[in-house]
């Protein structure tokens, strides 16, 4: 039997024994249907973690690929994985909502850019990529070569290391390009390097691949994507230090967990003009 076919068989059992279990209470064999159910359900556990263990192991070795792209791997890369425009309505509403004047904003991994027309309330709103060139062709969707060139704060990164971007300064931090060709360990070192970046109340948003939905599963053997248990993850998140915001799984690229350093945002106050970053042309 195949993952995909043993997970919608578990996921069909499953609805099945819920529903019965809720409205069948008055049938003489009730009891044991639901053990029908649950030894059904235990014979396809097997299969489920022999499928997820597969799933893992390939993100792993997506993740590998993921770390040591050329640019022009990279480019093929950011330009092939575009989200859909039903990914992006759904995610961008993330910054939208959390955006601010004068509350400092990073995207890291801005792919096409597709999400920065989403940022710009923001002041000053940081992009942060492993080619400068990347960051040039995303911020160039805003159409505003003064913001470009003066405004927005361009940065790259080597490896995991974003020391050399203002600490406990930023009140969003945000990764809608990369995790769904990540595994689990690669979103923790990014989560332990941008936990040092938020200021209290800070949040990190980020979207994934869930590992116990069909489509997903689907998508993961058929395409290049890959699968987080977020559960997981969301552990380890909150062992490490973080609080969950909120998580909600929805379909293809638009499941997400929002996760905040403890603390409440300050409020900042403009009261003067700020300090020109002077930028050589």
């Amino acid at each position: 039997m195949e993952d995909l076919q043993a997970y919608e068989m578990y996921q069909k059992i499953l609805d099945f024994r819920k529903f019965y279990a809720e409205y069948a209470k008055v049938q003489a064999n009730y009891s044991n249907t639901l053990r029908a159910f649950d030894k059904l359900l235990i014979e396809l556990d097997d299969t489920l973690i022999y499928g997820k263990l597969r799933m893992l192991a390939k993100s792993r070795e997506m993740t590998e690929t993921l770390v040591n792209k050329t640019l022009q791997w990279r480019r093929d890369f950011v330009h092939g994985m575009v989200l859909h425009d039903l990914d992006v309505e759904k995610l961008s509403g993330l910054i939208t909502a959390n955006v601010a004047n004068n509350v400092p904003t990073l995207e890291l991994f801005p792919g096409t850019g597709q999400f920065l027309p989403y940022a710009v309330a923001s002041e000053p709103l940081y992009v942060v990529d492993r080619y400068m060139e990347i960051v040039d062709e995303a911020a160039a969707v805003l159409n505003n070569e003064f913001y470009t060139t003066r405004r927005l704060r361009k940065y790259t990164v080597d490896g995991f290391d974003l020391s050399h971007l203002p600490h406990e300064s930023f009140g969003l931090v945000y990764c809608f390009n990369e995790f769904f060709q990540a595994d689990q360990n690669y979103i923790l070192n990014w989560a332990r390097e941008i936990y040092s970046l938020l200021e209290e109340g800070g949040k990190f948003i980020f979207n994934f691949m869930p590992y116990d939905q069909h489509w997903a599963i689907k998508a993961t053997f058929g395409f290049d994507f890959t699968v987080i248990d977020y559960k997981e993850l969301i552990k380890n998140l909150v062992d490490f230090g973080y609080e969950l915001d909120n998580y909600q799984i929805q379909e293809f690229r638009s499941s997400f967990i929002s996760i905040k350093k403890p603390g409440v945002l300050r409020p900042r106050i403009k009261i003067s003009g700020g300090i020109a970053e002077i930028i050589d042309i």
